[in-house]
């Protein structure tokens, strides 16, 4: 009788671990399912968008992204809470989480005790995105082939609405129709600035970053698709440019140095990415020049639209002659009419001015006393302190609002984990995902707000991860 209660009991015991086996490996197979399903949701968006109104300066709305998001951590939170010991040798991710921790505790002193709490709910959720997505870094590797396709047609989905909203605006589309607000319509520049499914242009051009630079690294390394590679990357350089966004283009540049420098491929190879680029540039300024001539609701021509995209971009610093039309011509006496003026430049100088005085206010607000020095002003309350009448103003520069509202002490933590991730990438020798890495650090500096850079969140997962798992596989040969 003895022993039959042993055997009962190692079979009860052996059934129990097959039984959690089993709900493990479904937990694990949810989860990676629904990463694969928010990596093309990223390129979508915002859209579409439902805004509730706002308290307290934080805008309550809620978006496609933002419902996949919730649906990862709701499905991977079990396989997270078995799993997360895999993720402790992360050092990138202990320092992230003691970030995360002193950005939390300083909304006990932030004047917008509201948009803290937000702020930092959605911090912690970008924490556990990171997580979820480093865990499953490898499997997505594994069946790359499959989530290079599904990313490819989201691409795809996102080139061919930002080319509507360039040509329906031109032929005086309803911007119900396109999805462009006015300050991006055609009737500043001659020609829209393509937002996709993003709120703006820059951030439609952060979102094209990573595949302009999977594209170049691709030309650069392999042969196969050339013709598709060539394409797909003088359409992106095409669209980055369009975006008019200095801070997408100059992050995109610095991706593409990066590859250079890392990549042992001839400098034929080189040379022909260099030229494929080029051939986007060019493009681009051919499709304003004749968007602005098709466009019929303004006066602006071909010609002045390039001008002024061309002055935008170098900020007023190519300044290409006016038209012979726009040239002021001399009063005759006999004539009472006024001197005919040079139309205004397009270059919006606001843009650089403006982000100026925000980068001094959020220096400003830091260096207060000694307190603010160390601690920041709290978590959400740069508005509150720059402007209690709007107090959902930002820096526009994530290092500059993180200084300002977690101090000395959370911007140390911060470039800490930046620094982390990219060394571990750089002795992974992960080129790729180095440079798209760098190229975003890069463009923090013209943005800000978690929100606006979920993206940028997945990708530091993702880079997590693989070099988690280069570590595993190098202990794993040594024994």
């Amino acid at each position: 009788m003895k022993q039959k209660r042993v055997v009962f009991l190692l079979t009860r015991g052996h059934n129990e671990d097959m039984k959690s086996a089993v709900v493990h490996i479904q937990g694990e197979r949810a989860s990676y399912l629904a990463v694969v399903l928010l990596l093309p949701a990223l390129i979508f968006g915002y859209y579409p968008l439902l805004t509730f109104g706002k308290i307290s300066g934080f805008n309550i709305d809620l978006s496609f992204l933002y419902l996949i998001c919730s649906l990862v951590l709701l499905v991977s939170t079990p396989y997270l809470s078995r799993s997360y010991k895999m993720l402790l040798p992360s050092i990138s991710l202990r320092v992230l989480f003691g970030f995360m921790a002193v950005s939390t505790l300083s909304i006990a002193w932030s004047e917008n005790v509201v948009r803290g709490i937000a702020t930092a709910g959605f911090g912690w959720m970008l924490f556990l995105i990171v997580c979820v997505v480093a865990l499953h870094t490898k499997q997505v590797s594994k069946h790359w082939p499959q989530v290079r396709s599904l990313l490819l047609v989201s691409l795809l989905v996102v080139v061919l609405a930002a080319s509507w909203q360039i040509l329906g605006d031109a032929l005086g589309v309803s911007s119900a129709y396109t999805l462009l607000s006015k300050p991006y319509d055609g009737s500043l520049f001659g020609i829209a600035r393509p937002v996709g499914f993003s709120l703006e242009p820059q951030f439609l051009g952060s979102l094209l970053i990573a595949p302009f630079s999977w594209v170049a690294w691709q030309l650069l390394n392999k042969k196969e698709s050339r013709a598709l590679h060539i394409m797909l990357l003088t359409v992106l350089t095409t669209l980055l440019v369009l975006t008019i966004s200095r801070g997408a283009l100059l992050a995109a540049t610095i991706s593409l140095l990066i590859l250079f420098v890392s990549s042992t491929a001839l400098w034929k190879s080189k040379t022909g990415v260099i030229s494929i680029v080029a051939l986007g540039v060019l493009a681009a300024f051919v499709v304003t020049f004749s968007t602005a001539s098709l466009r019929q609701s303004d006066s602006i021509s071909g010609y002045q639209s390039v001008r002024g995209v061309a002055q935008q971009l170098s900020f007023g610093i190519v300044n290409l002659p006016p038209e012979a039309s726009e040239a002021p011509v001399e009063a005759q006496p006999t004539r009472s009419e006024p001197t005919p003026q040079l139309r205004p430049s397009a270059y919006v100088a606001s843009s650089t001015t403006g982000r100026l005085s925000t980068y001094q206010k959020a220096i400003d607000t830091w260096l207060q006393n000694p307190f603010t020095f160390f601690f920041g002003t709290g978590l959400g309350a740069f508005g509150a302190n720059v402007n209690a009448e709007n107090q959902s103003a930002v820096v526009n520069n994530y290092y500059l609002e993180t200084l300002s509202e977690t101090g000395i002490v959370g911007f140390s933590l911060f470039i800490s984990f930046i620094g982390v991730v990219c060394i571990g990438a750089y002795r992974s020798r992960q080129w790729l995902l180095l440079a798209v890495l760098v190229g975003y650090i890069v463009q923090l500096n013209f943005f800000s707000g978690n929100a606006n850079s979920i993206h940028i969140w997945v990708l530091l997962g993702i880079v997590i991860g693989t070099v988690l798992h280069a570590r595993q596989q190098s202990s794993t040969s040594v024994k």
